[in-house]
């Protein structure tokens, strides 16, 4: 497990599917003088590009389980520009998809620009907590809902439209839920953790080590 969220009763175990995609557009320097026919402006190639991404689909549009392509950072000149986005889907399969169409996409703009005008780098970052806890690796939480209960406490699961520690963990091989700290405002100057939520998040660990105990000695 760890302990990297919210407020009390709070209780994480999907997160994104993250991957990033750097895109190059490789651009045809000419004086503007005497540009007409030879120039190839590639800010404006990125522009396009990021035109011909779905409508809608961006954080500043989504929200809960939607999925999106954040377009986050643009660099470059007329002869040569390069994009960053990040690329984010709950599900296995959405995410897929979005990194299929990132490349499909890439491969119809160099039938526009020709094919040595684009290249893209698509890279995956980590995977949904989800993902490792299928089947009998659920156990960690169904340990968390008992340790829950018996504080009574009531769990909230919560999809977290992020990342944490325990993404990684899990994808290396140990499923690690995520269990609230109690604190709240996080990575703001106004964030603040109650005593009694600092506390009831050390019962619940405690009660999960118990029950662990309790498991493994069956």
């Amino acid at each position: 497990y760890t302990l990297d969220c919210c407020g009390i009763g709070e209780f994480v175990y999907e997160n994104w599917n993250a991957g990033n995609a750097e895109v190059t557009f490789i651009g045809q320097s000419a004086h503007p003088m005497s540009a007409k026919g030879k120039l190839k402006n590639s800010l404006l190639m990125a522009h396009k590009f990021i035109a011909m991404l779905p409508p809608g689909e961006a954080p500043e549009y989504t929200e809960g389980r939607e999925g999106y392509y954040w377009v986050k950072e643009l660099s470059g000149n007329s002869a040569k520009t390069v994009l960053k986005m990040d690329i984010r889907d709950f599900t296995k399969e959405g995410y897929r998809q979005r990194m299929t169409f990132l490349q499909q996409l890439a491969d119809s703009c160099k039938t526009l620009w020709g094919e040595n005008a684009i290249e893209i780098d698509l890279s995956d970052r980590y995977g949904n907590v989800a993902n490792s806890l299928e089947g009998e690796a659920h156990f960690p939480v169904d340990i968390a809902k008992e340790a829950y209960k018996r504080n009574n406490i009531e769990m909230k699961v919560t999809p977290m439209r992020g990342g944490y520690d325990g993404a990684v963990l899990s994808q290396k091989g140990l499923p690690c839920p995520n269990i609230f700290t109690g604190a709240h405002n996080f990575h703001s100057i106004y964030e603040y953790l109650p005593v009694n939520s600092l506390q009831a998040a050390s019962d619940v660990v405690v009660e999960v080590i118990k029950i662990t105990a309790e498991k493994m000695a069956k």
